[in-house]
């Protein structure tokens, strides 16, 4: 259940509620909770569209620099530029195992770049870093976007409950749910 911010204009004291309530449970004023204004979730894609140009830029410089792609042997390099397009597109559209991949492979990048020194190196190394750090930080976005939108509040710890609404059969399907995904993220 959602719970809202409410504070009162009386005493001033902060509450979360489900919602709005004629009397403040801590002074007893009728009638002086307000709602208070919310920041909304962040739900911006900036990191992963980051994260995906930077493996787009980075196979096109494999076309012509020195790459990863080169020193993995029995795998023809062309194959594997193409996993890294079909990365960037999913990691643009936000996909999570997109993303870890992207993460993944960014930071081979990084490995792979610190042994050649100049251009190849730097460059390498820029583009690797990027969509490393870039991915990282939109999959920490992204958890924590379905965590606290997934966050499911029991009703019985909520200090308005008076115990007549809700069955004591703990185990819902939310929690299970949760459960699942917490593994996951």
């Amino acid at each position: 259940m959602k719970r809202y911010p409410f504070v009162c204009k009386n005493c001033g004291a902060r509450f979360r509620l489900q919602a709005w309530k004629a009397e403040c449970p801590s002074c007893g004023a009728e009638f002086t909770l307000e709602p208070e204004a919310q920041e909304p979730l962040k739900k911006g894609n900036t990191p992963a569209l980051l994260a995906a140009t930077s493996a787009i830029g980075y196979v096109f410089y494999s076309l012509v620099g020195l790459s990863l792609f080169s020193a993995i042997p029995l795998i023809p390099s062309a194959f594997l530029q193409v996993l890294t397009v079909m990365v960037a597109f999913f990691s643009a559209l936000g996909s999570f195992l997109a993303l870890a991949v992207a993460a993944l492979l960014g930071a081979g990048v990084v490995v792979f770049h610190t042994f050649f020194d100049g251009l190849h190196g730097l460059v390498g190394l820029l583009l690797g870093t990027i969509m490393s750090v870039t991915s990282a930080i939109a999959l920490y976005r992204m958890r924590r976007f379905l965590k606290q939108t997934l966050k499911d509040v029991d009703a019985r710890s909520m200090p308005e409950y008076s115990g007549w609404g809700a069955s004591k059969q703990h185990g819902t399907v939310n929690q299970v749910i949760r459960l699942l995904l917490s593994w996951f993220l």
